[in-house]
């Protein structure tokens, strides 16, 4: 069992307060937006072994059979198979969508024939992995997240009456039925950036001239921050989801989403397959958009929890990623028990709480190999071999694991 020192990124949709006061950090004024928790390459957390600090996803690869058991090896795995973060927004994220395990590897392979470099801008494919994911809401989590039905698109767009939207309400009413959202969203990604930015900007100004439209309000805020950004435009196509606090969410390959304010903790499997949609500086492929964003209607499945004590156990629907949640108990109650383990300790309070005396939180850690004492914000790594995890805190505590390891 390990204590994790975690990389901490400054993203300008960061939150100015929210993370700092979950590890207990002074606000310095600059948005704080993510907290890295695993074995993310050059960003990946750190422990100290032998008196010297080792990152995470060496110390796994060093150490293949002790730190994820056989549930992880039994394909020849050498890393983690699950990353963490804790995210704080006050703004929007890019729109972005991951590949399934077939388009992750033939987007690597065909990325690795033509030799493109593992640091360029527009590599998408660093590894052959799939990159599902699953949120879980601190506060109210706000996201956009897959398509909106098909009725309610044409509705939306109807609603702004302008005419540079005429070709993605034509494609909508032209195509068969099933292929509405391949025709409106290829008409849309598919046409030039000049035009993009054009509908964008025009309809930002509509969103101004008619606040009165029940997408007025996103739109504003988009435009914004991300002004002619195709994203503005393709936010109409997407559902607005609003999760409570509590609330678990499972984000499968190809669905696009991105969030727009809110805290939580975000597992995905370990890959670092990305392909952003907009509303981002960064590269955007929106061919490769259309190659891989899942043409189906719906928002993110919400997970239904299963009893474990008093904790309440989440699961991805492959059983590939796995979350154990505990408000806390003052006695040791048993955790996951094989395989790799990320262990975070949480703010007692809401984290829109005055984080007054009393709010901050320890969780006792214990195993057939040790223990160990996390106060809140801090986070360890428990390998397979340390055997089955004991918990006893005075506030929340959450475990990633694999469930078909547990």
């Amino acid at each position: 069992m390990h204590l994790l020192t975690n990389p901490l990124l400054r993203y300008r949709w960061g939150s100015g307060d929210l993370l700092q006061r979950l590890l207990g950090v002074p606000t310095d004024g600059h948005p704080l937006a993510e907290v890295r928790i695993g074995a993310h390459g050059e960003e990946s957390s750190q422990l100290i072994e032998g008196g010297h600090a080792v990152r995470l996803d060496r110390f796994v690869a060093a150490h293949p059979a002790a730190t994820l058991g056989d549930a992880a090896t039994r394909d020849g795995g050498r890393r983690l198979p699950f990353e963490a973060r804790l995210l704080a927004t006050t703004a929007p994220l890019p729109l972005q969508v991951c590949p399934d395990a077939t388009q992750a590897r033939v987007g690597h392979a065909r990325e690795e024939a033509a030799s493109v470099d593992a640091y360029a801008p527009q590599r998408l494919y660093p590894d052959d992995s799939a990159r599902p994911g699953l949120i879980h809401a601190f506060s109210g989590v706000q996201m956009l997240a897959g398509f909106r039905p098909v009725p309610a698109i044409r509705a939306s767009l109807a609603g702004w009456d302008l005419s540079i939207l005429a070709p993605i309400a034509s494609a909508l009413t032209q195509a068969g039925p099933g292929d509405e959202l391949l025709y409106a969203l290829t008409t849309l990604l598919a046409s030039s950036a000049t035009k993009q930015r054009q509908i964008a900007e025009g309809l930002a100004r509509a969103a101004q001239e008619h606040p009165e439209h029940p997408d007025a309000g996103l739109v504003t805020l988009l435009a914004e921050h991300h002004p002619g950004d195709v994203g503005v435009v393709l936010a109409l196509l997407l559902n607005q989801v609003r999760m409570e606090p509590g609330e678990v969410r499972y984000l499968p390959p190809g669905m696009i989403h991105g969030y727009l304010s809110g805290m939580g903790l975000e597992l995905t499997a370990s890959s670092g397959n990305v392909v952003r949609a907009g509303l981002s500086l960064e590269h955007v492929d929106l061919r490769q958009v259309l190659r891989i964003a899942g043409l189906t209607v719906g928002e993110p499945s919400r997970l239904e929890s299963v009893p474990d004590g008093v904790a309440a156990v989440f699961a991805s629907p492959a059983g590939d990623l796995g979350l154990w949640a505990s408000p806390g108990a003052p006695g040791p109650v048993p955790g996951p028990a094989h395989g790799p383990r990320l262990v975070v300790c949480l703010h007692r309070w809401s984290p829109e709480a005055d984080a007054g005396p009393g709010g901050r939180a320890t969780v006792s850690l214990t195993t057939d190999a040790g223990g160990m004492t996390l106060s809140t914000g801090q986070s360890a790594f428990v390998s397979d071999a340390d055997g089955p995890l004991r918990v006893r805190s005075s506030g929340p505590v959450l475990v990633a694991h694999l469930p078909q390891a547990r």
